[in-house]
């Protein structure tokens, strides 16, 4: 583990959107991957909060060993979702994507759960309180009141 990473002693680790996932198109950023991946091994040591926001959520899937599976009709859309986590925000649980991958869910280790799914029965967002980790594979930070609920949600939900 990187000196630096351990000085840091974060409270939360956000990873998030942009770029693709190790394995999962030409726009990968091998020191981008490299840092995450520490952060992730740091948080997981030290028992830190994780939230995984697309690729981010990708990435937290891949640490945990699951396995990334191609879905389409997820890009610079709107859709709804249903779940335990959605109720969490006031207003339509309705949230925007951009994203190309989605977590194979036979692929979740035991100890994870779905907290989120598309209408369409995907999972969009899973967690682990032993973990305390949160991965949601749409963009919170562009619905006004998504991004504190995910947060709130995240605290709770871990033990």
């Amino acid at each position: 583990m990187a000196p630096w990473a351990w000085a840091l002693r974060p409270e939360l680790v956000i990873l998030t959107g942009g770029n693709d996932a190790p394995g999962t198109g030409q726009d990968a950023v091998p020191a981008r991957n490299e840092a995450e991946s520490l952060l992730l091994s740091l948080a997981a040591r030290t028992g830190t909060h994780v939230l995984g926001v697309c690729r981010g959520a990708q990435m937290l899937a891949l640490a945990a060993g699951m396995r990334l599976t191609r879905v389409e009709g997820h890009v610079r859309v709107r859709h709804a979702l249903t779940g335990p986590l959605t109720g969490a925000w006031r207003g339509p649980a309705e949230v925007a994507s951009f994203h190309h991958w989605g977590v194979e869910e036979a692929s979740m280790p035991e100890g994870w759960d779905v907290l989120a799914r598309s209408e369409t029965g995907g999972m969009e967002a899973f967690a682990s309180r032993a973990r305390r980790a949160l991965g949601i594979l749409w963009h919170p930070e562009r619905e006004p009141h998504h991004l504190p609920a995910v947060l709130e949600y995240l605290e709770a939900y871990t033990p």
